[in-house]
């Protein structure tokens, strides 16, 4: 990272609170912006799953990683057709177990019938 005004801790701590909120939100992508006061990282702007990569905007050093990294990311969705981690890990995250696997509607959900359509061989009014 290119972060010579921020010490090696500093720099460190900053990149992987980056890393655990963009896992506790689900991003793939994402800008964050921190502030820091008495060396102390402070999440500030954390909720962009589109950012802006404008090469003026995020300097050279990081458009280019950007370029690769969602260049890969592509890649992989064009080959493998699936988010690798498209639900939180609350449970991990939080410490009180392991991840239950949350793919999408509750379980209770999946044997129902939906509201919107009427039931096999239900009368339909005119």
């Amino acid at each position: 990272m290119d972060h010579q005004y921020l010490t090696p801790e500093l720099g460190a701590r900053i990149v992987k609170d980056a890393q655990t909120i963009n896992q506790a939100l689900g991003y793939e992508m994402n800008t964050i912006e921190f502030a820091v006061k008495d060396g102390v990282p402070y999440a500030i702007d954390f909720l962009n799953p589109a950012p802006d990569f404008e090469r003026d905007r995020i300097t050279e050093f990081y458009f280019e990683h950007v370029v690769e990294k969602m260049a890969r990311l592509v890649i992989d969705r064009a080959l493998n057709g699936k988010a690798s981690n498209p639900w939180p890990r609350w449970e991990e995250m939080l410490g009180i177990g392991a991840a239950a696997g949350f793919t999408g509607a509750p379980k209770s959900a999946a044997g129902q019938k939906s509201v919107a359509a009427p039931a096999a061989g239900a009368a339909q009014r005119s």
